[in-house]
């Protein structure tokens, strides 16, 4: 059979964790805001890294470190990664069944080490911790909520859980069926090797499959935006249109924009603003770029558009510069305000009618100096003048020379008859 060095295989298995820490490391950073139990998939590789440190410096610390402890470490790293992983599907849970596990775990493993050294029963009492471990890991991620498309990912973890199983159960029938591990552990059974390269080949596959979770969940999530933000682009009363900065090539416009230009949708894209005649005066874009390439974004912007039929309209615009595929492009939504123009310039006409018709109106107020007698008006400058020529004078309206009934009677007596 082809031996490995039990020392060698701890090794690479601490720069393999080493690695897997890096790992998940990297992915706590770039998404520790976003999903919780991250870093607690990262206390699980640190733990497994300090255990397996421990455990490489036997025979020159004490024992207990190197053995009790260390192992207990080992196995703690496994409550962090349950933990982490309950968080993650947003159930997380009390770990007190697995602080006793923990505390049986560490007892049994310093009295078969301190008080009654047994090489066989540690490894039977680990072997067992592990197997306890994966089980609840393995269900956790079967049982746990999250979206139907996780399953696969999360049927793989079940499946690295159920190979950590498999080797610790492997492990423990071989010592009933007579495999004995006595005296120095570094030069156990054979073996022991292997065993050790089994773990670190499913500690590989269970970074791969928590890296493969979180991706999976941000795929799904960037799919869900898109679709929403897809929805609510073509369901927009507004008209909105994705062109490139440069030349104002179309590359998306909702049915509104349809509406409001009279070009289908359809049609549109791949055309530039300018091919279709849409901005009525083309100063009106380059005076929106210029803005752009100041603000990254532009809110309250008026502009005259040109309809396919020819009809001038108003739009009140607001745009954002974005990057697609490294390209500079505008994403713009117009507001169409032309009827309240339409109305706005209506207004300001009739308000200059009735200027116009108020400047024509002169009034007479306050009180008139009247003579008693021959019914004369006193004016400003202490001239008496006749009534029809003072209102005359102060207003525009005119008089006409008639007769009253009762003056003809008094003025001509029986001729008025």
């Amino acid at each position: 059979m082809l031996t490995l060095d039990l020392r060698t295989a701890l090794l690479s298995h601490v720069s393999t964790d080493a690695t897997c820490a890096l790992v998940m490391s990297v992915l706590w950073w770039q998404n520790r805001n976003r999903y919780s139990g991250l870093g607690l998939w990262l206390a699980d590789s640190g733990l497994k890294i300090l255990g397996l440190g421990l455990v490489l410096q036997r025979g020159h610390i004490p024992d207990l470190l190197s053995i009790a402890v260390s192992n207990t470490l080992i196995i703690a790293s496994a409550v962090a990664l349950l933990e982490g992983l309950r968080r993650f599907f947003g159930n997380p849970g009390r770990q007190w069944h697995n602080a006793g596990l923990l505390a049986v775990f560490f007892l049994v493993h310093a009295w078969f080490s301190v008080v009654h050294d047994d090489l066989t029963l540690r490894t039977i009492n680990i072997s067992f911790a592990i197997i306890m471990m994966a089980l609840q890991v393995g269900f956790a991620f079967l049982k746990c909520e999250k979206p139907k498309d996780l399953t696969p990912v999360a049927l793989g973890g079940a499946g690295v859980m159920t190979g950590f199983c498999l080797v610790s159960l492997l492990r423990i029938l071989l010592i009933l069926g007579g495999y004995r591990l006595e005296g120095d552990y570094f030069h156990a059974h054979p073996l022991e090797s292997w065993f050790s390269l089994s773990y670190q080949i499913l500690t590989i596959l269970q970074t791969f499959t928590l890296f493969l979770l979180v991706n999976r969940r941000l795929l799904l999530e960037v799919s869900v935006q898109e679709e929403k933000f897809s929805k609510a682009f073509r369901a927009s009363p507004f008209p909105i249109l994705l062109t490139k900065l440069s030349d104002g090539t179309i590359l998306e416009a909702n049915e509104a924009f349809a509406r409001f230009s009279g070009v289908p949708a359809g049609d549109a894209i791949g055309c530039t603003t300018t091919g279709l005649g849409l901005w009525a005066n083309e100063a009106d874009r380059r005076a929106l770029v210029e803005r752009l390439i100041s603000n990254k974004a532009v809110q309250g912007f008026e502009a005259e558009f040109r309809a396919r039929s020819g009809k001038h309209l108003t739009g009140l615009m607001s745009a954002e510069l974005l990057l697609i595929d490294q390209i500079p492009c505008l994403l713009a939504c117009i507001a169409d305000i032309t009827p309240r123009k339409v109305l706005e310039q209506e207004r300001e006409v009739l308000i200059a009618d009735l200027q116009a018709a108020a400047a024509k109106v002169k009034t007479l107020s306050g009180i008139l100096p009247i003579c008693s007698s021959c019914k004369r008006i006193r004016d400003e400058a202490g001239h008496w003048e006749r009534v029809e020529e003072y209102v005359k004078n102060r207003s525009h309206a005119d008089f006409s020379h008639s007769i009253c009934p009762e003056c003809t009677r008094r003025l001509y007596g029986n001729l008025a008859d």
